[in-house]
């Protein structure tokens, strides 16, 4: 009993983690470039490392290491933007690994400052706690700006990659190899609603035909953050992510989430 207290504990404070990688932002705000700009690059790093050893008596120890890192940098030209996206997390405490995923993604725009534009993308991926290790993919599509207004923007994409996946069964030894040509589709929401609230949504929609359950594998994961100035120096920021898959490769649960909350004050 007295680990599970400790574990509860240490696992609170480490609330800046989310549980799944699986959710990409290929919209997000530092990356965003300025419509007249051009020539120029654009970066955001953070990285944090943890580590606690405490106990309540000697035969009974709690230690947790763990660490996150997430950078993003990107060149916006005249009219095309390249940009990767990277995310790295991991936490055990004592022998037991509770979270060890990550992705790197890349991603170039063509054409950006048309209303349609082109995108190419590339994708490593994995999620050891899950079994999945590694994801690569690769492929391309169409952007669509269907609203782009100073605090409005609804975007939409549309293409087809191809994706290659391993897993481990979480039953027994064996590994399971998974290759499929995929509709990749997203959605994305950008709204000011007022000097004080933002909001920031994408919505993805993936799909392949398997020939070998003769069955469409569909997933569908999305993110929702909103960001709220209570004051000059609070402000509040939520996330909500989701991720549901109907037929996984193995058996593990389909649909994962993560939800956090917090406040930030600047002096």
């Amino acid at each position: 009993m007295c680990k599970v207290k400790y574990f509860l504990f240490l696992w609170h404070l480490w609330v800046s983690i989310p549980v799944s990688a699986q959710i990409l932002n290929v919209d997000k705000n530092k990356l965003n470039p300025q419509e007249d700009s051009a020539g120029y690059f654009v970066a955001d790093f953070h990285a944090s490392v943890r580590a606690y050893n405490r106990s309540a008596g000697v035969d009974d120890p709690v230690n947790l290491f763990g660490y996150n890192f997430g950078g993003d940098a990107g060149y916006i030209g005249k009219s095309y933007s390249l940009m990767i996206i990277n995310k790295y997390d991991y936490l055990q405490i004592n022998d037991g690994i509770f979270l060890n995923a990550g992705y790197s993604h890349f991603r170039s725009i063509f054409k950006r400052k048309n209303r349609l534009s082109y995108e190419g993308f590339a994708q490593y991926q994995y999620d050891n706690f899950r079994g999945l290790h590694p994801r690569l993919l690769g492929g391309g599509g169409l952007r669509l700006s269907v609203i782009e207004r100073k605090k409005f923007a609804l975007r939409l994409g549309i293409g087809a990659m191809y994706e290659y996946e391993e897993w481990e069964q979480p039953y027994h030894d064996e590994r399971v190899f998974m290759n499929l040509v995929k509709s990749t589709n997203y959605a994305i929401v950008r709204w000011e609603l007022n000097e004080h609230v933002k909001i920031n949504t994408i919505c993805y929609f993936q799909t392949g035909y398997d020939t070998q359950i003769d069955a469409f594998r569909n997933r569908v994961s999305g993110e929702f953050n909103l960001n709220v100035n209570l004051t000059e120096r609070l402000r509040y920021t939520g996330s909500f992510s989701a991720n549901y898959e109907d037929k996984p490769i193995v058996p593990i649960t389909g649909f994962i989430y993560s939800l956090t909350n917090g406040l930030s004050f600047s002096l």
